[in-house]
This record gives C-alpha cells, structure tokens and sequence, in this order.
C-alpha cells in the first residue's frame, strides 16, 4: 500500500495532559491507497520517547508513544517517509467505528482538531431548506418545520437535520451505543426514536457533543440528523 505526502502548512500541536508532545509547522497531510489523511510529523519535532512494539509489516511499523515513562498512545512509522511518524495512529474512521476521547489532544493552530487531517478538498455544504420538512414514522406524523437544514457532503448521500426544538419531548432517548467521529463535523451522539409501538436504535444523532471536544462544524448545533428506512419518512412539502 503506497503512502502520499502533502505539505500541509499549518501549525499541528498535540498535548498529552500538561506534555507538550510535538508542535510544529513542518507537518505534512498523508494518505494510503484507501482511508482518511492523517498528519505525518517531524519525528525531531516529537518530544517523546516511540518503542516499537513489532516487526515491521507492508512498509510500515508500529510504535508505543511513551512520555514520562507512560504508554499514552501508539504511533506508525513508514519506509517511505522514515523522517516522520504518525501518531495516535488507531484508525478511528473505519465504518462503524466508535469514538473516545484518547490521551492526546490535537490542534490545529489553536483550533481543536481530531488525530487525522481534512483532506483540503473535502466538502461539506449546510443549507436552509426552503420547504417543510415533515418526519413520520410507520405513516404517522412526528414532527413539522420549516427551520430544517440540508447537509451536501460528497460521497454521503443529502441528509436532513432538524432543529432538536421541533421533536416532542418524548420522541428522543440517549443511544448506550457509543458516539462516532467526522472530521469534518464533530463528534455524533445518537438518540433512539421513540414512537408509542416501539424504539428505532440509533436512528437520529447529533454533533452537539463536539461542544465537549472540537466543534467544528458550529452550524449544525441544535440539530438533529435522521435515517429515512424501517418505517422512517422525511417528506418536503
């Protein structure tokens, strides 16, 4: 699997509690064939000590991050750019992957930002609709509004979020499920949609959590994206 490099520009900060564990301008945005970028930094630009914890395997190895004596993280290394290293190197963005906060926390000049990059041309459009937006589950209305938003983000397919004042009070229960990560939006927490005959899992989330880490998307607060299926319909009228 081949690795691509990119300069990437701006200052890259990680933080382990009160250790700063790499700060630097010189990073670069890197890719494999397949996932999501992720920054490669300096490795004269980090300031822990990296154990490897296996043989190297495809090109790569992987690492323990380990500051003040302590293992907070792991880390790769990669033949193709042995200068750099890769830190927090878990591949979170897998589908379906659960997302916690780790020991190390990233940002981009002073903004917070996630273990991996934006890819540059990456885009994500938030649009008011001008239509109401009326949400049923197995043929019954649940809500209607007029304040929805539509989300464009390629290659998803269009979502619609709802202002989280337009659910009923009992429509929505916290999801024990787990949140996720984009990041490009935030941090999703998921609700469970509650109608009197039953409760669909994980059918409506949110990325009002990313208040509580790296809100980077800040025009989809206080709102609520749905899964259309099982029974679930969103019609514009």
């Amino acid at each position: 699997m081949s690795l691509h490099t990119s300069p990437h520009g701006a200052r890259v900060r990680v933080v382990a509690g009160d250790h700063t564990v790499a700060d630097t301008r010189e990073g670069l945005i890197a890719w494999l064939d397949t996932g999501a970028p992720f920054y490669l930094l300096p490795r004269a630009a980090v300031d822990a000590e990296l154990v490897a914890d296996g043989p190297a395997e495809g090109g790569s190895r992987r690492h323990q991050l380990i500051v003040d004596g302590r293992v907070i993280s792991t880390a790769v290394t990669y033949a193709d750019s042995p200068d750099h290293v890769r830190l927090d190197a878990a591949d979170l963005y897998d589908t379906g992957a659960r997302w916690s906060p780790g020991a190390l926390r990233w940002f981009e000049e002073e903004r917070p930002s996630f273990p991996f990059a934006r890819n540059p041309y990456h885009r994500v459009d938030v649009l008011p609709l001008s239509q109401t937006v009326t949400l049923s589950v197995d043929g019954a209305p649940l809500l209607e509004t007029t304040g929805a938003l539509l989300v464009l983000e390629a290659p998803l397919p269009p979502r619609i979020y709802l202002p989280r004042s337009a659910f009923p009070d009992a429509a929505l229960a916290a999801s024990p499920g787990g949140e996720t990560v984009c990041p490009y939006k935030g941090v999703a927490t998921y609700f469970d949609l509650m109608t009197p005959e039953r409760s669909l899992e994980r059918f409506v989330w949110s990325y009002d959590a990313s208040d509580r880490h790296n809100h980077i998307l800040p025009a989809l607060a206080g709102y609520r994206g749905v899964i259309p299926g099982d029974g679930v319909e969103l019609r514009l009228s």
